[in-house]
């Protein structure tokens, strides 16, 4: 038996096509209507989808016909954590022809509350993540943010996919805002 554990996905690395319903394509969607993203302390481990849904394949083909009686967990995850959401809004800032404000996230949340856009549903999340409370005041938060890195040494030994997984880059960023543009 085996368990795939499948982090962050992101867009893949053909198309940058995304789900938009999940938290960050909807956050950078709202760009072009609020004009501005929040900055944040962010570190992107995304995982393309394509290569999440090639190791599932390479796993997959590679356990047929195994019948011993062992569980093993393999983590589609990506754990390079060089890239930082700065890094993304520079890239982004770079392919927009009039520039996108990057503002505090209070500043943001209040924007997009007074705004009709589908991210509107995440505000809740939104808050609880960057530690503001109903109001949009900051909240004292006592822990730093932890860094949970997954054991991927099984799903490195069965797919060559996760083993040249690298960090989220400019190409890689290029394509889903080009996506999201596109799909309006």
């Amino acid at each position: 038996m085996s368990v795939l554990r499948i982090g962050q996905l992101t867009g893949d690395t053909e198309t940058g096509v995304w789900n938009r319903s999940e938290a960050w394509p909807l956050m950078l969607s709202t760009a072009k209507e609020l004009g501005c993203l929040p900055r944040l302390d962010e570190r992107l481990s995304w995982l393309p989808v394509n290569i999440a849904a090639r190791a599932v394949v390479e796993i997959s083909l590679g356990a047929v016909g195994r019948s011993d009686n062992t569980c093993t967990v393999y983590h589609l995850v990506n754990n390079e954590r060089s890239t930082s959401w700065t890094d993304l809004l520079t890239w982004i800032n770079n392919l927009t022809r009039n520039g996108i404000s990057i503002v505090e996230p209070n500043i943001w949340l209040s924007k997009l509350e007074s705004a009709d856009h589908p991210a509107r549903s995440l505000l809740g999340l939104w808050k609880n993540s960057f530690g503001l409370d109903a109001q949009g005041q900051g909240k004292e938060q006592s822990n730093r943010k932890q860094v949970l890195l997954f054991d991927t040494k099984n799903a490195a030994k069965a797919t060559p996919s996760i083993r040249i997984v690298g960090p989220v880059d400019e190409a890689l960023v290029g394509k889903i805002w080009s996506w999201l543009n596109k799909s309006g």
